[in-house]
């Protein structure tokens, strides 16, 4: 499966290009997205896990909907269950997601896809779209409402952290195909570093042919490095709430 045959399969608008679709239409909205899909391989259902009497996704979608110029927060998840405890928390809901593309093996990317087509088919005038993962659960306001406020001039807005890998540790194939060092970059290890992105933020404008740069930042705080991915993350997430050791920005729990 590819994204064509899932606009041909779901949806109205077929083609696998939005810059047709885009032609002759004002776009001014702002939609922040929450992935949530229900199957989780090391905790179960851990997007839905109470932590301090909240969902461990009613943490983004508090944070989501004290947001400035965010027209709607969407949950796009495969799961009734899900869908319920998101609606309750003052998120919508607009669809569930196909089975198919809420696997273990899914692209991540491909549930943004589907939430774009859904709005296409709602004729949406969608021009920033905002993903959120719910297991990056510190957020401050003011930072994500500056990273929204970028795509004003930059087509892609990520976060990601430094990983440590040096530039003379890489290796390329020489016209013989033999493997060759980084040499004359090395000069400038002290300048250059690499990156991961990370689930914290991430944001497009889906004008297409914009022509505007993409925009990282980098996360250094311990506490919004947390991924919630094991018991142990989750008891890290417990301690930081209970002694009251993250600054949200607005009211959470």
């Amino acid at each position: 499966m590819n994204k064509l045959t899932i606009a041909k399969k779901y949806f109205k608008y077929q083609r696998q290009d939005e810059a047709t679709w885009q032609i002759g239409k004002i776009l001014t909205k702002t939609v922040v997205e929450i992935p949530a899909r229900s199957g989780s391989s090391r905790i179960k259902d851990k997007n839905i896990r109470k932590i301090f009497g909240l969902p461990l996704i009613g943490y983004t979608i508090r944070l989501a909907k004290s947001l400035c110029n965010v027209d709607r927060v969407i949950v796009n998840t495969d799961s009734r269950e899900y869908a319920d405890i998101a609606q309750s928390l003052g998120a919508e809901v607009p669809f569930l997601r196909p089975v198919e593309l809420a696997k273990d093996d899914t692209p991540p990317n491909w549930s943004t896809f589907y939430l774009r087509r859904f709005l296409m088919d709602e004729d949406y005038p969608l021009k920033k779209l905002v993903t959120l993962m719910p297991t990056s659960p510190f957020r401050n306001k003011h930072l994500v409402e500056r990273l929204i406020s970028k795509l004003d001039t930059h087509y892609a807005v990520n976060t990601a952290y430094k990983i440590n890998t040096s530039i003379s540790s890489i290796y390329y194939p020489d016209m013989g195909g033999e493997l060759q060092t980084l040499n004359k970059y090395n000069a400038l290890d002290d300048k250059m570093f690499f990156i991961k992105k990370m689930g914290m933020f991430t944001g497009c404008n889906v004008i297409t042919g914009s022509g505007l740069r993409t925009y990282v930042h980098l996360i250094t705080s311990p506490v919004e490095l947390i991924d919630i991915d094991t018991e142990q993350d989750i008891e890290a997430m417990k301690t930081i709430l209970k002694y009251n050791l993250y600054d949200f920005g607005c009211a959470i729990c």
